[in-house]
């Protein structure tokens, strides 16, 4: 008789409710990495591997879903970000190095939206394509006192 063979790796310690646990930290505004530095976590390596194989599909749309509320969590906390007040030194005045760590931080988070749900977050550009003739037309903040100015170079010229 043969011996059943042993599989080769380290077991996995995935259970559902573990995924749930990683994907609502992530959905509250976590990284994986600040999520795998507790001790009772998988490591990074181990959920990469989790959301890239085939073997946990579930998880893998769980975490997709979690990523998207993340970003629309970092979308809303842009408004707070921007209203808290900002410290100010000894003297009592509003500190300049505030000022620009808060600017800072407003344009990473509003720089990763842009890119990472641009239809939201991203710049505007209206592209209108038609086919033969090849009308292109496109719009860019195009301002609403435009019209006027053409009026007025209309009548001078």
């Amino acid at each position: 008789m043969t011996k059943p063979k042993k599989p080769n790796g380290r077991p996995t310690i995935f259970t559902e409710t573990l995924a749930a646990k990683i994907c609502q930290r992530i959905a509250d505004g976590e990284s994986i990495r600040a999520i795998c530095s507790d001790l009772d976590m998988p490591s990074t390596t181990a959920i990469f591997r989790w959301i890239a194989g085939g073997k946990y599909d579930g998880f893998r749309q769980l975490y997709e879903a979690s990523m998207q509320i993340r970003l629309e969590t970092l979308g809303d906390g842009l408004i707070e970000l921007a209203d808290a007040p900002i410290e100010r030194n000894a003297a009592g005045a509003i500190d300049s190095a505030a000022v620009q760590l808060r600017r800072l931080q407003i344009e990473t988070r509003r720089w990763i939206l842009s890119k990472l749900l641009p239809r939201k977050y991203g710049d505007r550009m209206g592209l209108d394509h038609q086919g033969e003739g090849f009308n292109l037309t496109v719009v860019e903040g195009v301002p609403e006192s435009f019209a006027s100015l053409e009026q007025k170079r209309l009548k001078i010229g």
